[in-house]
């Protein structure tokens, strides 16, 4: 897989970047692929080795991998879901129902909700400087955007958010599969988490919704 992830890079860095350097936010699926490449650099180890006994083991986050969450053929695992004239439609596990493994730093980690929610508990106590992972500092400073006047910090969008007591993140992603949503609110000490496998126009605003309905009890509203 570090071959394939090399031989990205090569490609990739040839071209010239969508922004100057150290401008301004743009995001982009190749930066995380790179970065996954620079710590293989580092450690001789690969991505997803790394990833397993920083993250995955540590945090005990039950369901966690790479790739597809079934078997070629065969229904042991949740399968991805594309709409066809309006109508879900299962997606046989394969090339097609996830992205190319070598770009799993960008996104092609899956995991169960418990274990997400083990993933998200730790950021919670990260920032109250109990994490296991990291430093209180390196908590704050992945959670910080690096450019002024903007809310991306690495990942989390940074949002003023009055339900939050202050500050929410929040971060979506997908592999134009599934798709999976978090708001973190660090200051009332919670978070909500959805995910649903299909992916469409219309899939964030109702993740989003849902996501609205599981806040209230916790808000007395």
């Amino acid at each position: 897989m570090h071959a394939r992830r090399e031989a990205y890079a090569r490609i990739a860095l040839h071209e010239a970047p969508a922004k100057p350097p150290g401008t301004i936010f743009f995001y982009s699926n190749t930066g995380y692929v790179l970065a996954g490449l620079m710590a293989e650099r580092a450690t001789g180890r690969p991505w997803e080795e790394l990833v397993r006994d920083t993250l995955f083991l540590p945090l005990a986050m039950k369901g966690a991998g790479f790739g597809i969450t079934a078997s070629p053929g065969q229904v042991d695992g949740l399968w991805a879901h594309e709409e066809k004239a309006g109508v879900p439609v299962p997606v046989e596990p394969g090339l097609n129902s996830d992205n190319p493994i070598f770009m799993s730093p960008a996104g092609n980690v899956h995991v169960s909700m418990e274990g997400w929610a083990q993933f998200i508990a730790d950021m919670l106590r990260g920032f109250e400087g109990t994490g296991r992972v990291l430093s209180k500092a390196s908590y704050q400073h992945l959670h910080t955007p690096p450019f002024e006047g903007t809310t991306y910090a690495y990942g989390w969008e940074t949002l003023d958010r009055g339900w939050a007591g202050g500050t929410a993140y929040s971060h979506a992603g997908s592999n134009t599969l599934n798709y999976a949503v978090a708001w973190v609110a660090p200051k009332r000490r919670f978070a909500v988490l959805v995910a649903t496998n299909i992916r469409t126009d219309t899939t964030p605003r109702a993740c989003d919704d849902v996501a609205s309905v599981l806040l209230k009890p916790y808000l007395g509203q």
